[in-house]
């Protein structure tokens, strides 16, 4: 009797137990117990015996960097939402997914979304501070997800889902499309919504075009994408198709806008667009495909630094970092081909006597016979087909066209102009960025040209006796 007794006590024991351990290894963190662990510097260590951060858990609160252990599997709505002083989260490998509303109004402003991660929610970055996200291949993004952010350059990997209007009402400059992304839904997914107003470029390796806004595909189909001021596209050897409403939409056009070709794929791309600046096309060139009208020429296969932009549009031939002068650098000035074969100070690329080495595409089956500005050497041999001092492979970064000497039709070629595509403006005398007709002050010296008796001239500014020679200069 007393060991059958004494056998019952253990299991009655035992049991109870067994429960109180199961409950404190799923425990989930909560707010009153978040705050709590919210340090005088606002840094928050997470104890491991928490396996779940609870909904609103850090939300309003001080904390600046949250330190989550590998115990967390899974994570909250609004669990670290307006938190204006959040710089640093680091989710561990045993979450993959960040839910709804997760980092809603938060200061956060840079995120790494590790491999683990396969679903954002919706609305999980909506209005914070973020300026950088560094995404993983197959994830898939909730509506909003990242709109009203601080994002300027988008760069989205292989096989990513693009929520609905998930990056809208942001300022971008620039977008990198990798392979296989699409777009969530059939209609309205507008993924770029009123985000495109001062878009300078898009780098593809997917699809891109839909019939209309309301149609899946990645477009600017809202009459409310401005794409205006579009000035490259570069499409790889993985896009077979470029259609509608990329470049052009109800109420805008890019109409300035160069679009660049793997020339070894360009027989299996389409380009519907009507209206471009130009083409270029990466040789070995094939021409069996429908392109846009416009200007088509031949791009020399030569990456200097190898960073998957050829030199003839890479604005930082030798700068690996950047391709592209998008003004928000340290260093906006474009470098150029270090190459001077004569040394007599003029680049390779821009010297007339090394220009028919540059220009020639001997392997081009282009074919044009054109001779623009019939100085007796074809378009396809010409380093300047207009004749207007400027060569054609530096034109599509002025925003000129290769083919009209005289782009702003202000009677001044481009290649003299200093302002090739404003008719208000040709000469900047102390190149300070502001046209003569403008600049009150053409020569810099500090003294308005209304007061100043030489205003192209820095040196001089006063001629007491009016013989014509400043006073600094007259003996």
């Amino acid at each position: 009797m007393l060991r059958l007794l004494t056998n019952t006590i253990k299991q009655i024991v035992f049991i109870p137990l067994f429960i109180f351990s199961s409950a404190a290894l799923s425990e989930t963190l909560m707010f009153n117990q978040a705050i709590n662990l919210i340090d005088e510097n606002g840094q928050a260590l997470i104890p491991e015996n928490y396996t779940a951060i609870g909904s609103h858990a850090f939300r309003y609160t001080h904390v600046t960097k949250i330190l989550i252990p590998d115990s967390i599997e899974t994570i909250g709505p609004y669990a670290f939402a307006d938190t204006p002083n959040l710089r640093e989260v680091i989710l561990p490998s045993t979450v993959s997914i960040i839910p709804n509303y997760a980092f809603y109004q938060s200061g956060i402003t840079e995120f790494l979304i590790s491999d683990n991660i396969t679903e954002i929610g919706e609305r999980a970055f909506y209005n914070s501070n973020l300026e950088t996200i560094e995404f993983s291949d197959n994830t898939v993004t909730g509506t909003r997800a990242f709109s009203n952010t601080k994002i300027k350059h988008l760069q989205l990997p292989n096989n990513f889902v693009i929520g609905q209007m998930a990056f809208s009402y942001l300022d971008l400059s620039s977008i990198s499309i990798g392979e296989n992304v699409t777009t969530v839904g059939l209609s309205y997914p507008q993924p770029f919504h009123q985000s495109t107003n001062n878009l300078k470029t898009i780098i593809s390796e997917s699809n891109m075009g839909c019939p209309s806004h309301y149609n899946a595909g990645i477009c600017f189909g809202s009459d409310y994408d401005n794409i205006s001021n579009l000035e490259m596209i570069v499409l790889s050897e993985t896009v077979s198709s470029f259609n509608s409403n990329v470049i052009r939409n109800g109420n805008y056009l890019a109409s300035n806008v160069t679009i660049v070709l793997n020339g070894e794929t360009s027989s299996s791309t389409t380009v519907k667009e009507t209206s471009v600046e130009g083409i270029l096309l990466i040789e070995p060139v094939q021409i069996n495909s429908t392109f846009a009208s416009g200007m088509h020429s031949v791009c020399e296969n030569i990456d200097t630094d190898n960073d998957g932009h050829q030199d003839c549009y890479d604005q930082f031939p030798s700068d690996p970092d950047r391709w592209f002068d998008y003004g928000d650098e340290s260093n906006n000035t474009p470098q150029s081909i270090s190459n001077d074969s004569d040394s007599d100070g003029i680049l390779d690329i821009f010297d007339t006597s090394f220009s028919q080495n540059y220009c020639y595409e001997e392997q081009s089956e282009v074919g044009f016979r054109l001779d623009t500005d019939q100085d007796g050497v074809i378009n396809r041999d010409d380093c300047d087909d207009d004749n207007d001092g400027l060569f054609d492979i530096y034109e599509p970064f002025f925003g000129t066209n290769p083919l009209l000497a005289d782009s702003d039709f202000d009677g001044t070629l481009d290649g003299l102009d200093a302002f090739p595509m404003d008719n208000t403006e040709s000469l900047d005398t102390d190149s300070d960025g502001i046209g003569n007709n403008t600049d009150t002050d053409d020569d810099n010296d500090g003294y308005t040209d209304f007061l100043d008796a030489f205003p192209l001239d820095a040196n001089e500014w006063m001629d007491s006796d009016s013989d014509g020679i400043g006073n600094n200069g007259d003996l």
